[in-house]
């Protein structure tokens, strides 16, 4: 949702002065159900990381909101900021299980190479199956699905740091895709019309596609049509 006037306020009083309580305690106050609804999500199979990565937010807010261009809109960065918190979590989680309790690690071998696995179609005439895949909820106990749209939101994020485009159209792709924002909410954030921001989502999509589905064939997935 677009940032209210209470919002904004609590964030730029915490950006002015981070050693104020009073200054964290209101942050809290107004942004508490949005950071946590999106640890959740991203973190919703392993609930025992919540309180740690809610831990790692403070710390990265503390770290960089002194940085953050006050003429920007605030939602996205601090999505941003809460989602690469819960991609290290997710991370810290996975070297743990790699290295196992005593700190040993597995050997590996060319023989242990992973499969190629398939995804849904990436072909550049044929984007429904991607869309879907990308709006997919992550929910379940299924593992392997959250392994892949974990390696398919790391793959758009690099293509999108390779092409040239409004950051305007990044942003209402994420908000769009990842935080599941309507166009008209998206509309709002930037004070414009829906009918000139309802294609700004799909159209960077297009523009992306390429180089996910080269990142995701390197990461081992297959197209489906290839």
């Amino acid at each position: 949702m677009p940032t209210s006037q209470q919002q904004a306020a609590a964030f730029s009083a915490l950006r002015n002065d981070l050693y104020e309580d009073g200054n964290w305690k209101e942050f809290w106050k107004w942004w508490d159900g949005f950071i946590w609804t999106i640890i959740r999500k991203k973190l919703f199979f392993a609930p025992e990381l919540w309180e740690d990565c809610k831990s790692l937010v403070d710390m990265k807010i503390f770290r960089y909101i002194k940085g953050f261009d006050e003429t920007r809109e605030i939602s996205p960065w601090l999505a941003r900021v809460v989602t690469s918190c819960c991609e290290d979590m997710k991370e810290r989680q996975k070297e743990e299980r790699m290295h196992g309790a005593d700190g040993c690690d597995e050997e590996t071998s060319p023989e242990k190479a992973p499969p190629k696995r398939t995804m849904l179609s990436l072909d550049d005439e044929n984007i429904e199956g991607l869309l879907k895949t990308i709006k997919q909820p992550e929910s379940g106990n299924d593992l392997e699905r959250v392994e892949m749209l974990d390696g398919l939101w790391r793959c758009i994020g690099a293509a999108m740091e390779e092409i040239d485009v409004d950051p305007r159209w990044k942003t209402a792709f994420e908000l769009f895709y990842r935080y599941e924002f309507k166009l008209r909410e998206i509309a709002e954030t930037f004070d414009l019309p829906v009918t000139t921001v309802n294609n700004w989502p799909g159209a960077t999509l297009k523009m992306i596609l390429p180089t996910v589905r080269t990142g995701m064939e390197k990461l081992g997935y297959a197209s489906s049509h290839s």
